[in-house]
């Protein structure tokens, strides 16, 4: 019986995934595709249905959870500190979205 790759098939949330990693390994090809996409859309208000379901056959909410999982299995960080390191990111974001304060000392 040939096993069934379920990694470019499965959302991979939180519920499912847990908060452990076993084992780290750097991400594969179609991994870092996804990852770069979500990257790559985050400055025009994130992925949507419209780009997710063609090219890797799942949701825009399951794309962002299969990048958290991938960064979890690639680091060994749990789901809630990849969210929680996101969060702060984006919450940056909003407040500075040029990056006006990054770099300044002594103002």
């Amino acid at each position: 019986m040939r096993a069934i790759d379920t990694r470019r098939t499965t959302g991979g949330s939180a519920r499912t995934q847990g908060c452990t990693v076993a084992r780290r390994r750097p991400p594969d090809a179609f991994e870092l595709e996804i990852l770069r996409n979500v990257v790559g859309w985050a400055q025009y208000g994130g992925l949507r249905d419209e780009e997710t379901l063609p090219l890797f056959g799942m949701s825009a909410s399951a794309t962002y959870d299969r990048a958290c999982a991938i960064i979890c299995t690639a680091t060994g960080a749990t789901q809630v500190q990849v969210r929680k390191h996101l969060l702060a990111m984006a919450n940056r974001l909003v407040n500075d979205p040029v990056g006006r304060t990054q770099g300044r000392t002594g103002q």
